[in-house]
């Protein structure tokens, strides 16, 4: 539970942001003490608590079936559309896609930074508001021991472009 700590220097858990030994009791109560649970918390936490965790102070408006897709719409133009069948989902915040079927590309946790991440590999999003082709980008790769190599980060047609490897968290930032 100390890898977002670690990646970014804060938690987030339901939303609000945590120091260390309030981490250390959820994980106790959560059971996560068990060996090679790292790769599979890296995972669930961008693809699952970051993103949700975004919209934690939204209401909740509604929430409808239909076949195997379920859907709950939340205030400022937020939803989560899930796929029960394959499990892909699709998180929008204010209006804004940040996360689908395994991609991820959110707002960080300091102003003007974006983590990215994706379980298949490079993943590609619309450019945030008030950025643009002309802005300097730049990505930077974390790893188990810190911030690693730099991202190739392009910007075509309004999309930003980050290429990775499956399973790598990067942190983008305009200059």
């Amino acid at each position: 539970p100390l890898i977002p700590m670690i990646y970014h220097g804060l938690v987030t858990y339901g939303g609000c942001e945590l120091p260390a030994p309030e981490c250390n009791v959820i994980a106790a109560k959560a059971g996560i003490q068990s060996q090679g649970w790292e790769a599979n918390y890296i995972d669930l936490f961008y693809t699952q608590i970051l993103p949700t965790g975004l919209l934690s102070d939204q209401t909740m408006e509604d929430y409808e079936e239909q076949g195997n897709t379920s859907r709950t719409s939340f205030s400022n133009n937020g939803h989560i559309i899930v796929d029960k069948k394959t499990g892909n989902a699709e998180i929008c915040v204010n209006g804004r896609v940040i996360a689908k079927n395994g991609q991820i590309f959110a707002p960080g946790f300091r102003n003007g930074e974006y983590l990215a991440y994706s379980n298949t590999g490079s993943c590609e999003f619309d450019l945030p508001e008030n950025w643009n082709a002309e802005d300097s980008i730049e990505g930077t790769i974390f790893t188990e021991d810190g911030n690693g190599d730099s991202a190739v980060i392009t910007v075509d047609r309004g999309k930003i472009r980050i290429e990775m490897q499956a399973n790598t968290p990067v942190l983008i930032k305009k200059l």
